[in-house]
């Protein structure tokens, strides 16, 4: 993830780290199929919502969603200033109706990629402590 990131071709200007809050619950409460089909359709909801020069791939080893873009100061508005509104996501899968949402650590890229990266990953988890579903900068 790290070598994408830094490459030639990709100079972000922010890096965001996403979790999807209580994933654990919805893979041991409606499996992993139900897990996997969030995880896709939550990577396409991310990409559709923010502009087109996003990447987005999966950290595997943190379980996190990570997004890197051109534009920092459109970041927090394109991701929405009400994360009630903008991420809680209903899915609809195996005749279940669950409810999905995501806590974002939001960090601009100054001079270090992995400075902001870790810096994002901060972020989140102060979100995931002060109550989840929302977006920290």
């Amino acid at each position: 993830m790290y070598d994408t990131i830094k490459s030639e071709h990709i100079h972000p200007t922010f890096v965001a780290l996403g979790d999807i809050d209580d994933f654990k619950y919805i893979n041991d409460h409606y499996g992993h199929m139900c897990g996997d089909y969030v995880l896709v359709s939550i990577a396409t909801i991310i990409k559709d919502i923010l502009f087109q020069s996003v990447g987005i791939v999966r950290w595997v080893e943190k379980n996190r969603i990570v997004v890197w873009g051109w534009r920092c100061d459109d970041a927090k508005s394109d991701a929405g200033t009400d994360p009630a509104e903008n991420w809680s996501i209903w899915f609809y899968f195996d005749d279940q109706h669950i409810q999905v949402t995501m806590t974002f650590g939001l960090s601009a890229v100054l001079d270090d990629v992995d400075d902001a990266i870790q810096n994002a990953d901060e972020h989140m988890y102060q979100g995931k402590r002060s109550g989840k579903n929302q977006i920290i900068s």
